[in-house]
């Protein structure tokens, strides 16, 4: 019974340390109104990058609203965007002023401070991707066809991105150098995801080896999910309407890919350090 209290009390204490140290981060993201105001133009920004992309889903179906397709299409890059140009800069900075080192010193678990750094991108994306279902049902009447898995696409799209952000974090001394070094990545992963250059319009070889990007499946579930519609493997032209059923099991490969680069970021951000750089 000891052992059984004691155990509990440590997850107790974890999901303590969680709520404390998210609470924070979005105390300091609340008081840093330069950073609230670019993260709020940032769904701005993109909205208008999907206007411009609306015309490739118009042979996608009948069923298919060509502006809600291409708005959703930027959910994984709004989310690559907070995540390697935010995420990285704060993480940068709580090193070299010593706050992950206090932090560790005080008894704070390492998955606890990255959870924590990962939250106020969870809860961005999440807030604007039930911003935009609120406006397919109001506009449209038009209802997500499968609800949790897009919760599935917002989760691991703000995870995965967010432990990328992480972990570019390693390469920079100070914010304004991470953010110039996220660039590249980010540009790389935009035009990787299909989300810029659909990947059926690219030859078939070089289209499946981008869909083992960490964007591309990402961009297929949340269309998929929200249509209900085989949007897999980058197809945006004839998409068949997929029962519940049919829809899980196509949606499996993308899943899985994208669980496979959380592991590969969790892997590669045993390799950042938690004190700062010498200078």
């Amino acid at each position: 019974m000891s052992a059984v209290k004691e155990r509990d009390d440590r997850e107790q204490k974890w999901w303590k340390q969680v709520l404390h140290l998210s609470r924070a981060e979005f105390t300091q993201l609340r008081r840093a109104r330069i950073t609230l105001f670019y993260l709020t133009g940032l769904p701005v920004i993109l909205f208008f990058m999907s206007i411009s992309s609306q015309g490739i889903y118009t042979n996608s179906g009948a069923h298919v609203d060509p502006g809600a397709a291409s708005l959703f299409t930027m959910m994984p890059v709004l989310a690559a965007a907070i995540g390697l140009m935010h995420v990285s800069a704060v993480f940068t900075v709580r090193r070299e002023q010593h706050i992950l080192k206090r932090l560790r010193v005080a008894g704070g678990r390492v998955s606890t401070m990255i959870t924590a750094v990962c939250a106020p991108t969870l809860a961005f994306v999440l807030v604007v991707t039930a911003a935009l279902c609120t406006f397919g049902i109001v506009a449209a009447g038009q209802f997500p066809a499968a609800p949790v898995l897009l919760l599935c696409a917002v989760v691991l799209s703000a995870v995965s991105m967010s432990l990328f952000g992480i972990w570019i974090s390693r390469f920079a001394r100070t914010a304004e150098t991470v953010q110039v070094i996220s660039l590249i990545p980010l540009i790389l992963l935009i035009l990787g995801s299909g989300a810029s250059v659909p990947l059926e319009y690219m030859s078939d070889r070089w289209s499946q080896l981008v869909w083992f990007s960490p964007l591309a499946p990402l961009v297929d579930l949340f269309r998929s999910a929200y249509f209900g519609a085989d949007f897999f493997g980058g197809r945006i032209t004839g998409v068949a309407p997929l029962e519940r059923a049919e829809l899980w099991t196509s949606a499996l490969p993308a899943l899985g890919v994208s669980l496979a680069w959380v592991g590969v970021f969790i892997y590669l951000i045993r390799s950042v350090p938690w004190t700062a750089h010498r200078t």
